[in-house]
């Protein structure tokens, strides 16, 4: 058999080719994730904390410690709720009082809430939702995939939701929206057609989970077409149950402070398990959060 040496010199030299080719789209790929990664927002807002410490520090141990900084990906990891957080990437001086004066997302966290919730116990989004292993703001911040967030942020009033997590209901304290929002449930009877921990009626959906619902998980009805958010959908539709589609849930005629209010509670409403530790059941514990 007679082979020919030029078939084989061209094979070699169009597998040799083929091979720097995809060499060097995998290193230009590498190249752009490397410098995409140190652009991102967390490395700017790190820079822009050591600037500002460094014109903040006032002793020579508060200079060392700054120059000893390094800009890097910062997470915390609560190993009793299973939760990685890495939003002090950008928020680095959440815990630092003297940055109450500085904007987002360098500011302090606002009132006492980390003497009663420091966050090398409790992290960020067990709180705040969003999704804490983001190193970009959008995707931390839950922005909406193809129709609306997994990953939702709470925002204002809505964040008392998350103090159901941890505070038993009875230790609401009657000025707070989600102790409000127990009581309208009580006062409405929803109970009636609504089952609530293995109590209650049948007519409607069981409310047990609700609040670990997401987006995908109730009806928009075919003539909405915006962001799909479950804490605007629970608020138009206590206010208006047909306010999606044609609902057979009796209309309240609430106003918005009460669908809020409502919504707030059903938001409450996880299978999240929380360790025995994190529980607090006496109403005198509850720290300014629920006000």
């Amino acid at each position: 058999m007679k082979i020919n040496l030029n078939n084989l010199k061209k094979v070699k030299i169009e597998s040799v080719f083929l091979l720097s080719v995809v060499f060097l789209v995998f290193s230009l790929i590498y190249f752009l994730v490397f410098i995409f990664d140190f652009q991102t927002d967390w490395a700017n807002y790190q820079e822009s904390y050591k600037d500002i410490s460094s014109r903040m520090a006032k002793t020579d141990q508060e200079k060392e410690l700054i120059n000893q900084f390094e800009v890097n990906i910062k997470q915390i990891h609560i190993k009793e709720l299973n939760k990685t957080d890495r939003c002090i990437s950008c928020h680095v001086s959440i815990d630092e009082e003297k940055f109450k004066n500085i904007k987002q997302p360098l500011t302090s966290h606002p009132g006492e809430y980390l003497k009663n919730h420091p966050i090398e116990k409790f992290g960020c989004t067990i709180c705040h939702g969003g999704l804490g292993m983001a190193t970009t703001t959008e995707s931390a911040h839950g922005a909406a995939e193809e129709e609306g967030s997994l990953y939702p942020m709470l925002g204002g009033v809505f964040i008392q939701s998350s103090c159901g997590k941890c505070h038993a209901e009875n230790s609401y304290k009657e000025t707070s929206v989600i102790g409000k929002g127990k009581r309208l449930f009580d006062l409405y009877g929803c109970n009636v057609c609504h089952k609530l921990y293995k109590s209650g009626g049948t007519a409607g959906p069981d409310l047990t989970k609700i609040g670990a619902k997401k987006y995908y998980d109730v009806s928009w009805g075919s003539e909405y077409h915006g962001d799909k958010n479950i804490s605007e959908w629970l608020v138009n539709h206590f206010e208006n149950p047909s306010y999606y589609y044609e609902s057979k849930m009796m209309d309240f005629k609430m106003n918005n402070e009460n669908a809020t209010a409502l919504a707030v509670y059903m938001l409450s409403l996880v299978p999240e398990e929380i360790p025995t530790e994190y529980v607090v059941k006496k109403k005198e514990n509850i720290s300014e959060v629920i006000k």
